[in-house]
This record gives structure tokens, C-alpha cells and sequence, in this order.
């Protein structure tokens, strides 16, 4: 949701004054990453600006607020403990599980929403005199037999629930560990149970959608 834009447009839009602004910013982002994490095999200058080049050539869809949350997942071991080294690798292997996580998490909100706006105009087509389904007419006694013939329709709720249940194994598989008979993923900074990073998400989800619609509501006021 970050109204920043990405290093491609303010290289394009500024030329080389833009390129100078990218390569600044990246070099403070990074040069926090290595002063935090204090490692003993860290990056020299060279390395920093070789890095910064790969990153602008394969990363330029990004935001500044990209890398640094990124950044700031990686000093908080969300993708792993460095190991007492950081190198080009190491950032790199941040930004692509950023960018599963990112790309995973905007095709959810957008299946959640898609269904939202399907179940609102259906709602409305239906206020207006569209044919309703026969059980939805008859006697009370009767729709509990109608219902129970036609193939039961999974909620959006059932659907997110089992979305995220699916994540959640996948997160397992990768980097999860299992204490006391249960299983745990790291996940900023503290270790959740299914249960607990299911709750989670769906907060997370749900900010998300409300900002969206708050944001969207705001720029056509304008």
C-alpha cells in the first residue's frame, strides 16, 4: 500500500539524479543491515556496490518501503538466521522470500475482495427482482430438504481458513520446528502454532483490505 515509488519509475523519471537517489538509499538500508546484525563475515565496499547494481538490475519493480521491510524481516531472523556471514547471497535470499510472501499475500486480498464485490452485486441483482432459487421461496418445512440435495458451497471464511492452513505447512516445510508435539514457524520475531498464525493473517488481511478501501475511498474524493 506504500504510495512510494518504485526504483524503475525514479530512475526513468529522473535519469541519472534518479540512479544517484537509488544507489543512496540502498547503500543506508544495507549499511543498517550489516551494523545490526554485527556479523563476523560482513560485506566490504566493493561488495555493497556490486550488490546494489544486481539489485537495481533485477529488483527495480520494488519500493524503497520494499527493501526496507525486507531488511527489517531479515534482521529480525524471519527468513533465517545469517549464520555469522552476510553477503550478496544472503540479501538476495531475503528479497526472493519477500517477494513470495508479497506476491502470495496481494493474491489472496484480491481473491478475498473479487469474492466480496461477486457477493455484493449478486446481493444487489437479487434486490432487484432477479429470480431467487426455488428453496429460498418455499415453506420452511421443505428448504431444509432442497438445501440438503445441492452440493454444499464452500464460504469465503472456509476459504481463507484453508488458504492459510496451507501456507502455514508450507512455512513449516521451509524453516518450521516442532516442540512439545506441535509445530511452530517463526514469524516476525516470535514463534506461532497453526492457530496462532492463522488468527494472525487474517488480522493482517483484513488491515489491509479496510486501508485499501480507505485509500481508494480518499483518492476519489480528491
Amino acid at each position: 500500500m506504500s504510495t512510494s515509488p518504485s526504483l524503475a519509475k525514479v530512475r526513468r523519471e529522473l535519469g541519472d539524479d534518479g540512479n544517484l537517489a537509488i544507489k543512496a538509499i540502498l547503500t543506508i538500508l544495507l549499511e543498517e543491515v550489516i551494523n545490526f546484525l554485527n556479523v563476523g563475515k560482513t560485506m566490504n565496499d566493493r561488495q555493497i556496490a556490486t550488490t546494489i547494481n544486481l539489485i537495481i538490475d533485477d529488483y527495480s519493480q520494488l519500493k524503497p518501503d520494499d527493501f526496507k521491510l525486507c531488511f527489517k524481516n531479515g534482521m529480525k531472523g524471519k527468513y533465517g538466521k545469517s549464520y555469522d556471514r552476510l553477503d550478496g547471497n544472503v540479501i538476495f535470499e531475503w528479497l526472493e522470500q519477500y517477494l513470495y510472501e508479497k506476491e502470495s499475500e496481494i493474491e489472496m486480498i484480491r481473491r478475498n475482495e473479487n469474492s466480496r464485490l461477486k457477493r455484493n452485486s449478486d446481493f444487489a441483482i437479487g434486490q432487484e427482482g432477479t429470480t431467487m432459487p426455488d428453496w429460498f421461496k418455499m415453506p420452511d418445512k421443505k428448504q431444509s430438504e432442497i438445501k440438503s440435495s445441492e452440493p454444499r458451497k464452500m464460504s469465503d471464511e472456509q476459504r481463507l481458513f484453508n488458504e492459510l492452513i496451507n501456507r502455514f505447512d508450507g512455512e513449516f516445510k521451509r524453516r518450521g520446528v516442532e516442540s512439545g508435539g506441535g509445530r511452530f514457524v517463526k514469524f516476525y520475531g516470535r514463534m506461532m502454532n497453526v492457530e496462532e498464525y492463522v488468527n494472525f493473517k487474517a488480522a493482517q488481511i483484513d488491515r489491509i483490505i479496510k486501508l485499501d478501501r480507505f485509500l481508494t475511498a480518499r483518492s476519489k474524493r480528491k
